[in-house]
């Protein structure tokens, strides 16, 4: 055997133990697929064939974030929040395909748990879009979290994620269709009792606050409206998740569960 064969047999040796050892790295797992390091820099058929699950999802994100405008409407604004919650605009293009949906049905548009408004923002844009009249309706105390004593709340505290109010009230100022009310659910939602919904997204990560919300827009939520759950499948919003599964439980309510973590309720005729 030549120098240059050698050369070339330890290269391939050297080769396949990086890439054994790459394999061995998992990234992601689940019931149906393994996808590992090595995954990333082989054409392996978990990430570069049609039927790919990361195939599929950069096709759906790119068709839905140009139809949708998403990428445009928010360049430039609060990056730093769009990259600490990844995934936050996947599941505003899912509120606001459902929105869509939605908007023939009677009734005006909500959000409950607004924060920095950037779902807000999404939803006017789409009402503007669109040429609807419906208002928008903005529920949040702005001063964060109220006390939970519910014991799968135990990862937030009170004044826990405080919104910007000023920031929001900024975002809508030339808006004749925002309506912002500011106030914890207990006390802001019975001042709207006439309110009739076709689309409300919940976004309150607490069992109470949650529940609150439930109770006020299920009798309020038009035939052929929807709602969609921004926080059902994350692991610190067991309490919100516990008071849809219970509150569907009692009345008999279907609803679709995401992989976004989003859950979503049609109220049919």
């Amino acid at each position: 055997m030549t120098a240059w064969q050698r050369m070339i047999k330890g290269v391939r040796s050297c080769r396949g133990k990086v890439g054994a050892l790459l394999r061995h790295v998992c990234l992601v797992r689940s019931s149906s697929f393994r996808l590992t390091l090595y995954d990333l820099i082989r054409p392996t058929h978990w990430l570069r064939t049609d039927l790919a699950p990361f195939t599929l999802y950069r096709d759906w994100r790119d068709e839905q974030f140009n139809r949708l405008g998403l990428e445009k409407l928010y360049r430039g604004f609060d990056e730093a929040f769009l990259r600490e919650y990844p995934g936050k605009l996947d599941r505003i293009a899912i509120a606001l395909q459902v929105l869509e949906a939605s908007l023939p049905s009677a009734g005006e548009v909500a959000e409950f748990g607004v924060f920095r408004g950037h779902t807000a923002l999404a939803l006017h844009a789409w009402l503007e879009r669109s040429g609807s009249d419906k208002r928008l309706f903005l529920f949040d105390s702005f001063e964060g979290m109220p006390g939970s004593p519910h014991p799968l709340d135990r990862h937030w505290r009170a004044r826990d994620l405080a919104g910007d109010a000023q920031g929001v009230e900024q975002l809508f100022q030339e808006s004749k269709r925002v309506q912002i009310v500011r106030g914890f659910f207990s006390d802001s939602l019975r001042q709207w009792p006439s309110l009739r919904f076709c689309f409300c997204h919940v976004d309150c990560d607490l069992y109470s606050s949650t529940m609150e919300c439930l109770e006020y827009l299920h009798p309020r939520l038009s035939p052929g409206g929807a709602v969609v759950f921004d926080d059902y499948g994350f692991r610190r919003c067991a309490g919100a998740r516990e008071a849809i599964r219970e509150f569907a439980s009692r009345r008999s309510i279907p609803y679709l569960t995401l992989p976004t973590g989003q859950a979503i309720y049609f109220k049919t005729l």
